[in-house]
């Protein structure tokens, strides 16, 4: 979200300066905020609350853990 404002503010600052005309430079910012803002509903509803974060972690853990001692099993019920 953060930087699809950036992208919107500097958009109307390329349009402000190269077309010269303020409704064109409105139109494309809100056009490029609009964008960024459904962007991140869709993936907050895709993915919920902390589910970027969930899903990354997901992705890092290991598949397969492989040990060559039984020490390991042995002090589970302690």
């Amino acid at each position: 979200m953060a930087l699809g404002l950036l992208l919107g503010f500097i958009a109307f600052f390329i349009c402000r300066v190269l077309i010269d005309s303020n409704l064109i430079g409105i139109i494309v910012f809100f056009v490029i905020i609009g964008g960024a803002f459904f962007y991140c509903q869709n993936m907050s509803i895709k993915h919920g609350e902390h589910g970027m974060a969930k899903q990354s972690a997901y992705q890092k853990r290991p598949r397969i853990l492989v040990t060559r001692s039984r020490s390991a099993f042995l002090n589970l019920k302690k």
